[in-house]
């Protein structure tokens, strides 16, 4: 996920921003990348908590017979390099609000 967002190869629906003036479609785009990153965060949490809850349980897969907790704080890991790419953009949004480089920047993968 982490990747894919810095290549901003990500399905974004961009149809109506990209026709918006900067200032609302950045501040919109700001909104959306804060709140996933906030998600990104909490799902961070919550893949730790039940790494830690499966390692207490002595879950192991049915098939392999290998603990399932390495894999869940793998996922936890991974999530919150995602959930940190996806703050820089929220912030590069919040610059793009006030700076019209940066705006036509993160515009400028948008299709509309």
């Amino acid at each position: 996920f982490a990747y894919c967002q810095v290549r901003h190869s990500h399905m974004h629906v961009t149809m109506f921003l990209a026709k918006m003036p900067r200032v609302p479609c950045m501040v919109i785009w700001a909104i959306a990348s804060l709140l996933s990153a906030g998600m990104g965060v909490a799902l961070t949490v919550a893949c730790w908590s039940q790494s830690i809850t499966v390692r207490e349980q002595g879950i192991y897969s049915s098939l392999l017979h290998i603990p399932q907790y390495p894999f869940q704080l793998f996922c936890g890991v991974c999530m919150i390099a995602f959930s940190f790419v996806l703050l820089l953009d929220g912030v590069k949004a919040i610059v793009g609000i006030f700076n019209e480089e940066y705006a036509n920047e993160i515009r400028g993968d948008w299709v509309g």
